[in-house]
């Protein structure tokens, strides 16, 4: 006849835990207590499991105690309240608007990853982490800016959760001078005239494509001075800046 369970040695972050699926539930212990053995899992890890495995041989099944089930509820609803109290966090303090951006759009991508594997809080571990940041649609940069956000938003629930996660680096491209400079402005022009103007300022003012120059506002420019003033918030040093 065959075994109607299944028993396996799992890792609760560093800590080892025996794992058993049997009719269709899934069952973690630490130690031998449930079955009468004087043992732990991180002293005794080889031997618990082979005194599971001849428990579960006798006939013993293991039982999900009710209080058992109440607390992984918590804990389903636990992860997700991290997160989201750290973004509600971040939000009430002092930090620039594009990290509270970044902040929420990994909340919600979060969900939407949690939701599509049906995952509960207790059984997540890194390999879950390393899924959800390694998704095929991100280049490497955007992987590393999402393990970062979700790490530091991740500090209070446990401290360096993703640091064994490894992110491959993006080639770096030699980037030359345009020898032509005049004839990619006439084009740019022609082609759109707001693509000209950020490339002009970006060119002229030495501003930052991706927040300087899309993020300026009227108010920044001084044009009787001729100069642009930007505050820490709207750059990447954090430090204000007048060009």
């Amino acid at each position: 006849m065959l075994p109607t369970f299944k028993i396996s040695i799992g890792k609760d972050g560093v800590k080892p835990v025996i794992v058993i699926h049997s009719q269709g539930n899934r069952f973690r212990y630490y130690n031998g207590k449930s079955i009468g053995v004087n043992l732990n899992s991180s002293d005794h890890t080889d031997l618990l499991k082979a005194a599971f495995e001849i428990k579960l041989t006798q006939g013993w099944k293991p039982q999900r105690k009710a209080q058992a089930t109440k607390a992984i509820k918590v804990q389903e609803v636990l992860l997700s309240g991290v997160i989201r109290e750290a973004v509600n966090r971040v939000d009430r303090e002092d930090y620039s608007a594009t990290y509270k951006r970044d902040c929420w759009k990994v909340l919600r991508l979060w969900e939407v990853f949690e939701k599509s594997i049906s995952i509960q809080a207790s059984d997540i571990d890194n390999s879950h982490f390393e899924a959800f940041i390694k998704q095929g649609q991100w280049s490497f940069a955007t992987q590393r800016v999402i393990k970062s956000t979700l790490s530091a938003l991740l500090s209070k629930w446990k401290k360096n959760a993703l640091q064994d996660i490894k992110i491959k680096r993006s080639k770096s491209t030699m980037h030359k001078p345009i020898k032509k400079i005049q004839e990619v402005f006439s084009e740019l022009k022609d082609y759109n005239e707001n693509l000209y103007l950020a490339c002009l300022l970006t060119y002229s003012c030495l501003l930052r494509p991706h927040i300087e120059c899309r993020l300026l506002k009227w108010s920044d420019v001084n044009l009787e001075k001729g100069f642009i003033s930007l505050s820490g918030k709207q750059n990447k040093s954090g430090r204000n800046r007048i060009v």
